[in-house]
């Protein structure tokens, strides 16, 4: 394109001319080799979080009920409610044995639910089966350091997919799992 229109191209080494052949391959060169520089700087950067991942201290959301402390470990929220309702729900999960049934006690009592919102604070709203699901299979309650669960991949408009990770059973799959990392936080021992 540049070279149709006669535009030289600047940068701080020199100038270059696309219409000349040198200059023209010692462009190509110089953007492949940033190319291959922006991919080994982002498997490095990769490579940094899964060795925090390895170790447990990649610090990442915490479901509802559960936040970090300020020595980083993960304990349960300071909010008695919050703490309280998430103590209730495992108590009468227990002892039901099922989520629609535990779901069903909580719409009877008139008990609402905490949700984390993005700015950090909780809103109560009515439990739904789905919400009850995914705090039953979310292993943070029980204590365990969980990574990758959910995988994203660019779309051809630039946009992100998330892609849930799992197995030909149908069960999650967590590409790294740590059991009973945050003793503080496993809900069932309360």
């Amino acid at each position: 394109m540049c070279a149709l229109a006669d535009t030289l191209i600047l940068d701080e080494d020199g100038v270059y001319d696309p219409a000349s052949f040198n200059d023209r391959l010692l462009l190509g060169l110089k953007g492949t080799m940033s190319e291959a520089e922006l991919h080994v700087i982002k498997a490095r950067l990769r490579g940094g979080i899964l060795n925090k991942v390895r170790r447990g201290e990649f610090r990442c959301l915490l479901p509802t009920g559960l936040v970090y402390d300020h020595f980083g470990n993960v304990t349960l929220d300071p909010d008695m409610q919050v703490r309280e309702t998430i103590i209730h729900f495992f108590e009468m999960f227990s002892r039901l044995g099922s989520a629609s049934q535990t779901v069903k006690v909580f719409r009877n009592e008139g008990l609402l639910f905490p949700s984390r919102l993005h700015n950090g604070g909780t809103l109560f709203r009515p439990l739904t089966a789905s919400t009850a699901m995914r705090v039953l299979n979310n292993p943070r309650y029980a204590g365990a350091y969980t990574y990758g669960r959910r995988q994203f991949r660019r779309t051809i408009d630039g946009k992100r997919l998330c892609v849930r990770a799992t197995l030909m059973t149908g069960r999650p799959a967590f590409p790294m799992l740590i059991p009973a990392i945050s003793a503080g936080s496993d809900i069932r021992r309360i």
